[in-house]
């Protein structure tokens, strides 16, 4: 995601929802809702629970809005709160497994299955780790953001970010390891 333009006008207008004023943060989250939803988008399991979590994120905001320190961050902060708002609802629980991808021609149609097993280990080892493990990681390997993005994104320093990733790996590997489905283990 490219960092949102910060205009006077949404600075004003961050400033005036940040005082109690509703219509304020209505044009606001107008202009921000497909920021929220692209946010909320990874973590959500259809297109009608992408919209759910984006308008729990945007009521979420609103309640919170008051507690900005500075307007001119408004959208890192909002897409905080919808990163955070997504991470913080129950994981949800393994389903069957997802249908094996059609095999390229040629291709052992074992290979595509093993991949679409192994695809859903590392979804069920991934949703039992920790909110903040599962914000750095989502953030740097799914939305492909640097190290300096992501600290920006999240509001900390970027050894903050580098130390959480770090910790996050080791605890993403020990959790695929539980699961039987650490690629990188020896065979």
């Amino acid at each position: 995601m490219t960092r949102p333009e910060v205009t006077a006008a949404v600075v004003g207008l961050a400033a005036r929802a940040r005082a109690g004023d509703l219509a304020a943060f209505g044009l606001l989250a107008e202009k921000y809702r497909g920021m929220v939803l692209a946010a909320v988008r990874r973590h959500a399991r259809s297109r009608e629970d992408a919209e759910d979590l984006a308008q729990e994120a945007l009521l979420r905001a609103l309640r919170f809005v008051g507690g900005l320190r500075d307007p001119a961050s408004f959208p890192s902060w909002l897409w905080r709160v919808a990163v955070q708002t997504a991470l913080a609802r129950p994981a949800p629980r393994p389903g069957p497994p997802p249908a094996a991808e059609p095999a390229a021609p040629g291709a052992c149609p074992l290979e595509a299955l093993l991949r679409a097993e192994l695809r859903q280990i590392v979804r069920r080892a991934v949703a039992g780790l920790r909110p903040t493990d599962r914000e750095v990681l989502g953030s740097y390997y799914l939305a492909g953001r640097s190290v300096g993005e992501t600290a920006r994104l999240l509001g900390v320093p970027r050894g903050t970010v580098q130390s959480r990733l770090h910790a996050a790996r080791r605890r993403a590997r020990a959790a695929l390891s539980a699961l039987g489905g650490d690629p990188c283990a020896a065979s």
